[in-house]
């Protein structure tokens, strides 16, 4: 069960970081035609959609790559034994879902912030950001 828990959320991360690239590229787009009030939402909120990939080192939250990582190496442990998993094996597999509860929350975070946008953007003739 945990095992197949670290590759469903490694599978969510990975899924997670490819639209999250795609909602950087929409943003570059936008950036070269939006003006003033737009251009410095556009600009804050590609840091924030770039942090949710590799957050700065004193973040309260980790990263897409760094969880994808954490999540590879807590499937691979479990499935190279058939024993048990040990007690350091079950401690960071909390920890890391721990850190994956917050980064996807502040990831839910930011898109909700990306819909809101997409109303102002909307109502002033610009590209809306697609999420999916």
């Amino acid at each position: 069960d945990l095992s197949l828990s670290c590759y469903n959320a490694r599978q969510q991360l990975i899924q997670a970081s490819i639209k999250n690239s795609a909602v950087r590229r929409q943003i570059k787009d936008l950036q070269l035609v939006a003006k003033d009030t737009f251009a410095l939402k556009l600009k804050e909120l590609d840091q924030k959609v770039t942090a949710i990939e590799n957050p700065p080192a004193k973040s309260m939250y980790a990263g897409f790559r760094k969880l994808e990582a954490d999540f590879s190496s807590l499937f691979n442990l479990l499935q190279d034994t058939d024993m048990p998993p040990t007690t350091q094996v079950l401690k960071a597999a909390i920890e890391t879902k721990e850190a994956f509860n917050k980064t996807w929350n502040q990831w839910n975070l930011q898109n909700k912030e990306i819909k809101s946008l997409n109303i102002q953007l909307q109502r002033s003739g610009l590209t809306v950001i697609k999420l999916e």
